[in-house]
């Protein structure tokens, strides 16, 4: 009977630590620092990214390139300008998968499509 109730009793091996702990728990720490502030989001065409904070899809944001600038930008509505055109503030930059490395732009040369300009605020 001793042998019993010493043989059922509920042990738990110990658990032995993943070789590579310390460089999860790194990499965990980082990724959680760097996105404090940020909010993630869906593009219109499904791409995902995330950006700051303030990110508002009643504001109607809008994820741009802008020339010259290594990361897009969230740019948001503001209103007509004094030049009598939409004037936009810069909400901030962003991170889009699929357009970090001038997917975006690639072949517009190509295809006589011209940039855009923006009067922002």
């Amino acid at each position: 009977m001793a042998f019993r109730s010493l043989w059922s009793s509920e042990r738990k091996p110990t658990p032995r630590p993943h070789p590579h702990q310390e460089r999860i728990t790194r990499y965990a720490t980082a990724a959680a620092a760097a996105q404090q502030h940020r909010k993630m989001f869906q593009t219109e065409d499904w791409k995902v990214g995330h950006g700051p904070a303030t990110l508002d899809p009643g504001q109607e944001d809008v994820v741009c390139i802008l020339q010259g600038a290594e990361v897009p930008f969230v740019l948001r509505p503001r209103g007509i300008s004094r030049y009598k055109n939409q004037s936009y503030e810069v909400v901030g930059e962003c991170y889009v998968h699929g357009i970090m490395d001038g997917e975006a732009v690639e072949g517009l040369e190509q295809i006589d499509t011209r940039w855009s300009t923006f009067d922002l605020v």
